[in-house]
C-alpha cells in the first residue's frame, strides 16, 4: 500500500508544515501497529501548527507520496532490538541512515535501508532531517490491538511527540 495522508497539513492554520510525523507498520499484526496508534492519538489531540501526521502500511518508500517538503520527518515504528517491550528508542538522522541492514527492523528491508534507497531515487529529499522513534515490541501476532505494555508506551510517546513538536515549531515559526 502506498502512503495515505491521515491528518491536516498544519492543524487548520496557514502555517507551513515543518515536521511530518509518519506512523509505520501493520495494525493487523498486534504490536506492529505502534506507528498507526501514535498517529491516531496525535490526530485525536490535534497536532500543533506546523506539524502534519500520516501513516503508511507497507514500506517506507511510500514516504515519497506523503512528503510535501517538510524539512523534518519523524518516523514512528515497532522495533526489535533486544530491549524490554515498551522501551523507547530515538535514533537521529545520520545515525539512522548509517544503521546496517536489518538492525532493529521487523521489515524485509529495514527503515534505514529503505531510506537510503529513497534518498538515492529522490535526491530532492536529501536535506530532510530524519528521526526514528521506535518502541520495542512484545510479540507479533495476526490480531488487531497492542499488548498492554506497548499501549502504555504509545501513550507516552504521543505525549512526548506533542511536547517535542510544540517546542521545535515554536523555535522555527
Amino acid at each position: 500500500m502506498t502512503g495515505r495522508e491521515t491528518g491536516p497539513l498544519s492543524s487548520g492554520t496557514s502555517v507551513p508544515a515543518e515536521i511530518l510525523i509518519v506512523g509505520l507498520g501493520n495494525p493487523l499484526m498486534g504490536d506492529d501497529g505502534i506507528g498507526h496508534a501514535v498517529v491516531e492519538r496525535l490526530e485525536r489531540i490535534g497536532p500543533p501548527p506546523g506539524v502534519r501526521v500520516g501513516a503508511l502500511a507497507g514500506d517506507v518508500l511510500g514516504l515519497a507520496d506523503l512528503w510535501a517538503g517538510e524539512p523534518n520527518v519523524w518516523l514512528v515504528d515497532a522495533v526489535e532490538g533486544g530491549s524490554t517491550a515498551g522501551c523507547l528508542q530515538v535514533i537521529e538522522d545520520k545515525d539512522l541512515l548509517a544503521l546496517p541492514a536489518g538492525d532493529l527492523s521487523i521489515h524485509h528491508l529495514s527503515v534505514s535501508e529503505t531510506l537510503r534507497w529513497l534518498l538515492h531515487g529522490r535526491p530532492e529529499m536529501a536535506a530532510i532531517r530524519f528521526r526514528l522513534y521506535g518502541i520495542e515490541i512484545g510479540a507479533l501476532w495476526p490480531e488487531l490491538g497492542l499488548s498492554s505494555v506497548v499501549e502504555k508506551a504509545v501513550d507516552r510517546l504521543a505525549d512526548e511527540l506533542l511536547a517535542a513538536t510544540s517546542a521545535l515549531t515554536a523555535l522555527e515559526i
